[in-house]
């Protein structure tokens, strides 16, 4: 079974690399713009990926510069400005990551979404900076009674957010910027 798994788990991988090539470079550009300028990154999770992505992305090896929770001890929403960046991890694009988006869309921030593309793509993802398809489709690995299991949704979402990291160091080292703030 992880031979399988670790397979199909490539494959998901590769097929991010692949299909979000330009996106992934564009959200990278946005958010150093973000880090070089007087904004901060806010980073959001849905339940099944906010301890994960908020770890790695606020206090992990990988931590982005001038990055915060989006959300408050009290679970609001922190105050925003045009110059900030927003990045929404989501299993879905459904009602609850909505919700999210229309709260801080009159902010002016530039919004990234990563999450998984569904077969009928919601209007309202036209109108965010920049979407990232993590192109998960369910678990990996069938069992002998029929079902699969190994559901990779957060590997691919720390796949995706190393993919955005590593994009974002590479700006940033072209400009000198850590250098200038050492």
């Amino acid at each position: 079974m992880l031979k399988i798994f670790t397979t199909q788990l490539m494959g998901v991988f590769q097929n991010i690399q692949k299909e979000n090539e330009w996106n992934l470079e564009e959200g990278s550009r946005l958010v150093c713009q973000t880090i070089v300028s007087d904004g901060h990154v806010y980073v959001y999770g849905s339940e099944s990926l906010q301890s994960t992505i908020l770890t790695e992305s606020l206090s992990g090896a990988n931590s982005l510069p001038k990055s915060r929770p989006l959300l408050d001890d009290h679970h609001e929403i922190h105050a925003l400005s045009s110059f900030d960046t927003v990045l929404l991890f989501s299993e879905e694009l459904d009602e609850s990551l909505f919700d999210v988006y229309s709260k801080i869309k009159p902010s002016g921030s530039n919004i990234i979404v990563i999450s998984n593309q569904t077969d009928k793509k919601p209007s309202w993802i036209n109108d965010v900076d920049c979407f990232l398809n993590l192109g998960v489709k369910g678990p990996l690995v069938p069992t002998d009674n029929g079902k699969k299991i190994g559901n990779p949704i957060i590997f691919a979402s720390l796949y995706m957010y190393m993919a955005l990291y590593l994009n974002i160091v590479d700006i940033l080292e072209e400009q000198d910027f850590f250098r200038s703030v050492e």
